[in-house]
Formats: C-alpha cells, sequence, structure tokens
C-alpha cells in the first residue's frame, strides 16, 4: 500500500513533470503582472476575500489586462469596460467558455448547470428554454402576479418582525423563484426545501470563483484520496454533491408527481414538461438542470442586492428621503407601488440602478476562458486561459462614473441639461454572450421590492446601548453580501403599517 508521504510525493512529481515537459515558450509577450515565484507562480498573490479591490488595484499598476499563473493555470483579469467587450463581445468565439473549475464544476457537478457550462449546443438549448418563459417583457409579466404577492408577504413579515427582515427578504426572494421554476409554495422562512436550495446556492458562491480551493490550480488533487492530512475539501466536496444533487432533483420530481396527479401550479417545469414536445432523455436533462440555473440565477443574487440597498440606505438617508418623497408625491399613501408605476419613478428607479453599479451582486461573474490562444493589444493569451471579468472595477471606474465610491442616484437622472453616467446594466449582469438570462426578472423584482419598501418603512442605522452603530462590513466573495449587517426597521406611519396589514397576499393559484 502506497504511504502517503509516496503519494503526495508522486502526484507533485507528476506536476513537475507536466510542468517543465509540455509548457513550451509563447509565442508572444504574455501581458504584465505580479512577479510569480518558481513552480506555483503567483499562488502567494491570489487574493481570497474582497478580491475584485486587489485586483482593480493591480489594474492601476499594470493596465487593464493583468496576467497570472498559479501552479501552471493561466489567469486573466480584465478591469476595463472597454477591453472586456472587445474580448467577449467582439471574440465572443474564443472567450464564451467557462473556466474549468475542479471543485465546483467537476467534483460537485455545476459544470453540467448553465452558469459553469461551456459553450456549446448544450448552453444554447438551457437559455432557449430560459428565453421561452422570461426571455422577452412579456414573458415576464406573467410572473408579476405572483412577485406582488410574495412582495407584500415580505412587507407583512418584516412589520411582524423587524429585527428578521434580512431573513424575510431571503424567504420573499427564494419562495417567488421556487414558485417560478416549481411551483413550489414553501412553507415559511424555515422551510425544508428552501433551506436545501439555499444551502446548494452558498455553496455555488464558493466554488465560482479561482483560488478558494488549490485542487481548481492542481486538478491532479482532486484524486487525492479523503484520509490524506490537508484533504479535508474532499469531505467538503462530497458534501456540496449531495446538496446540489438534492437541489436540482427534489423539485423536479415533484412537478412531475403533481403533472400526474394534475395538481401542478404553472412554473417553468410545468409547463416545459407539459409542452406537446417529446420528452426525450436529452429535453428531460435539459428541462432539469435549466431549472436549476434558474433559481441559482435568480435568487441569491437579488437577495444580494436588497442586502446592499438596505446598507445604503443606512449610510445615505438622504437618498431614503428622496424616493420616499417621490413616492408619496406620485403614489400617495393609499395603496403600494406596482409594476406600472415604474415609469413615473424615475428617482426610486435611478436608487435601484445606483444599488447595482455601487455593489455589483457578482462582483467578478463567473470566469469565462480561452478556447484557443489568442493575440491581444500585442500579447499572447494562451489557451484555455481563465478570464476573470472584474465587473466592479469597470462600474467603479471614475472615468465613467464621477465620485464612484459613494452612493449617488442621481448620477443617473442628471437635471443639469449633462447626459446620464452609463447605465450599470451594460456591465452588472455580465458581457457578451454569457450575459444573464434572467436580467429582465431580476430587474422586475428589486425594483418592486425597493419601492414597496421604501413607501412603507423608514432604515436606519442599529442602535446599540442608546448609541448609533456605525456600519462596517466587508463583502463576500463569489455572491457579494455586505456582513456583518446591522441596520434598524420601523414603520413610516401608523397609516403605512395599517396600509401593509391590509394587503391581500393571498395567492389564487393562477398566473
Amino acid at each position: 500500500m502506497v504511504s502517503v508521504i509516496e503519494l503526495c510525493f508522486i502526484l507533485f512529481a507528476l506536476f513537475l513533470v507536466q510542468r517543465l515537459f509540455f509548457t513550451r515558450r509563447t509565442p508572444g509577450p504574455l501581458p504584465p503582472g505580479p512577479k510569480g515565484l518558481p513552480l506555483i507562480g503567483n499562488a502567494l498573490d491570489v487574493p481570497t476575500k474582497e478580491e475584485w479591490k486587489t485586483y482593480a488595484s493591480w489594474g492601476k499598476r499594470w493596465g487593464d489586462l493583468v496576467y497570472l499563473n498559479v501552479f501552471g493555470t493561466p489567469l486573466l483579469v480584465v478591469n476595463s469596460l472597454k477591453v472586456a467587450k472587445e474580448l467577449l463581445e467582439k471574440k465572443g468565439s474564443i472567450y464564451s467558455d467557462r473556466m474549468v473549475l475542479a471543485m465546483g464544476g467537476q467534483m460537485v457537478g455545476w459544470d453540467d448547470a448553465l452558469g459553469m457550462s461551456q459553450y456549446g449546443e448544450q448552453a444554447h438549448r438551457y437559455r432557449r428554454l430560459l428565453h421561452q418563459v422570461m426571455g422577452t417583457r412579456a414573458n415576464v409579466e406573467q410572473w408579476y402576479p405572483l412577485v406582488t404577492t410574495e412582495t407584500v408577504r415580505m412587507l407583512q413579515n418584516i412589520l411582524k418582525e423587524p429585527m428578521g427582515a434580512l431573513e424575510h427578504i431571503r424567504a420573499a426572494v427564494g419562495s417567488t423563484i421556487l414558485m417560478i421554476t416549481y411551483g413550489y409554495e414553501i412553507k415559511g422562512k424555515d422551510d425544508e426545501f428552501l433551506k436545501i436550495v439555499s444551502q446548494a446556492m452558498d455553496d455555488f458562491a464558493r466554488v465560482a470563483v479561482p483560488g478558494q480551493f488549490l485542487v481548481d490550480f492542481i486538478p491532479a488533487l482532486k484524486y487525492v484520496p479523503e484520509w490524506v492530512p490537508g484533504a479535508g475539501w474532499q469531505k467538503v466536496g462530497r458534501r456540496m454533491a449531495r446538496d446540489y444533487q438534492k437541489f436540482a432533483s427534489m423539485g423536479y420530481e415533484l412537478v412531475k408527481q403533481q403533472l400526474k396527479l394534475g395538481t401542478a401550479l404553472p412554473s417553468f417545469t410545468s409547463v416545459h414538461l407539459s409542452s406537446e414536445e417529446p420528452l426525450t432523455a436529452q429535453r428531460d436533462h435539459d428541462i432539469k438542470l435549466t431549472a436549476v440555473a434558474l433559481y441559482g440565477g435568480g435568487s441569491d443574487t437579488t437577495v444580494a442586492a436588497l442586502n446592499t440597498f438596505v446598507l445604503a440606505m443606512t449610510m445615505y438617508p438622504e437618498k431614503q428621503k428622496l424616493a420616499q418623497a417621490e413616492i408619496d408625491s406620485v403614489i400617495g399613501n393609499s395603496r403600494l407601488p406596482e409594476f406600472s408605476d415604474k415609469q413615473s419613478l424615475p428617482y426610486v428607479t435611478a436608487l435601484c440602478n445606483e444599488v447595482l453599479r455601487w455593489n455589483p451582486v457578482a462582483p467578478l461573474n463567473i470566469p469565462h476562458a480561452a478556447r484557443a490562444e489568442d493575440f491581444h493589444r500585442g500579447y499572447y493569451i494562451p489557451a484555455r486561459t481563465g478570464v476573470i471579468t472584474n465587473l466592479w472595477a469597470m462600474l467603479h471606474d471614475p472615468e465613467q462614473y464621477k465620485d464612484p465610491m459613494s452612493f449617488k442616484p442621481e448620477r443617473f437622472i442628471p437635471t443639469d441639461g449633462s447626459a446620464p453616467e452609463l447605465d450599470p446594466h451594460e456591465i452588472a449582469f455580465g458581457l457578451g454572450r454569457r450575459i444573464c438570462p434572467g436580467i429582465l426578472l431580476a430587474d422586475a423584482s428589486l425594483f418592486l421590492s425597493v419601492a414597496t419598501i421604501l413607501a412603507t418603512f423608514d432604515i436606519s442605522k442599529a442602535v446599540e446601548n442608546g448609541v448609533e452603530v456605525e456600519p462596517d462590513v466587508e463583502w463576500s466573495s463569489g455572491i457579494s453580501y455586505p456582513t456583518p449587517l446591522k441596520y434598524s426597521i420601523k414603520p413610516r406611519n401608523e397609516r403605512a403599517a395599517s396600509l401593509i396589514a391590509q394587503s391581500d397576499s393571498s395567492r389564487s393559484g393562477k398566473l
């Protein structure tokens, strides 16, 4: 039996052989970047928290293209919108693949879902399925009654339990997406299925970021047995894989059963499973995995944006007051804001846009990969280079946004005759052929949640021992949340509390 030391030596020797004998000289200069060490390259340079800020600082030093090599795995960080468009849009045939991540993709299984799948026919089939139910504004509008119902329930739950507001926000968003995806109605914030899918999405946020697990840079490590000292991530990977499979199968099989019984509610899954198109093995697989992408793309991202909104309101109370004044002027206090009010609420809409810009929910997106070697701006980019698009840096570019670190909705509705600053939708949902397909639904959900909360509640800094607590947060990797987020939320007045309590949160079962 091979000892632990011998096994590690063999794997390391194989790794060295691969790097020393199968790595050829590049036919051109590589982009600039931090100088690496022998064998490990830039392994010690890769940040593990708030990575986008480190990458942005590197961009100021080395330029729009920053090159890294981690244990032989090439990485390219793109910090500017112009270069990102050159690569992902003009050269989309080369840069639309995803970086192969051994942990999240191969070990957990996310590489079979849309987010981490390679660009090709399978990804096209997934996107076509999504487009049929939410690819146009008319398609998205069919879900408005459902989103409205869950939003009202969220307000009522916050009114009853204000200190649990963030949990109620997460439950409401999760319930909305589970209903759209599977027609599944959660049984409160402690619903078991909601816990399963929430855990799977928390895991995805971890595994979608290069650098969180060493195996992403040394794929041979995935063959190291779990009992080897230091291989505890194997156990983590197995647990993540189990939770991912539960998530992917539980709701899907439930819809199949309900269709047989004639009790299925309208949803993405039931619509496709009950269509006239034959349910081949491939189509069955595609519907199941596209449902995973639908929930994954529309749940935690919206929750993260609403967490950012809450933080911004504690830090910029004057912006909250301006938005509330607009709502009071346009809508009054006898009803809640509705989707149809959006065009009449330009400041609230601008505030939502600023939420997306100020802290993008996926600051680094999911890494792309170069399908083939390429030369760009005089630099050589090897095939299979992981391409990290720093959306945060692009959305904080002072050439695009004045005073980018400040929260200023006014930048999108200037009153001095100047042009509005760049719409963050051009960046925040990704670029090129892998842009988020759920952008219309996400945008609508964010607007209604923000508008109704502002209409009925005041958000302020938390108070501890009679003293206001100044926000001091860090931002999580992957899907970016502010933590710890301390706040106070109260009804604006008795009329607002009464309006929430009297609003209809019943569901008819029809859309």
